[in-house]
């Protein structure tokens, strides 16, 4: 489950549109690649609206697609990340830093699976 107690103007939005913004559907693909489970409750509450108007749940189902893409900007971003760090390392005089944060996700993420 995923969670967001948006703005007012950002919630009544969401109930008028049946939406949420796509970075939120992101974020719950995300955790259903990480979990491995087929699908995620994404909630956006306001407490400060009536009763009937306060919560809306829209459930987001697993899409290979879209979690592929994701993991391959994440590959992709965290060997960026690697890339600097090293890059810092040497400039500093320091060694080579080894397995870094690209090295330990496909450790972990990807190859774990």
């Amino acid at each position: 489950m995923e969670i967001k107690c948006p703005a007012t103007n950002a919630h009544l939005a969401t109930l008028l549109t049946g939406t949420m913004p796509e970075r939120y559907i992101t974020q719950c693909l995300w955790q259903l690649a990480c979990t491995g489970r087929t699908w995620c409750d994404l909630v956006c509450y306001d407490n400060r609206l009536p009763e009937p108007l306060r919560l809306h749940v829209i459930r987001i189902e697993r899409d290979k697609h879209r979690i592929d893409e994701v993991e391959a900007m994440v590959e992709e971003f965290l060997a960026e990340v690697d890339a600097t760090i090293e890059r810092l390392r040497l400039v500093a005089g320091g060694e080579k830093a080894g397995v870094g944060c690209y090295g330990a996700y496909r450790r972990c993420c990807v190859s774990g699976r």
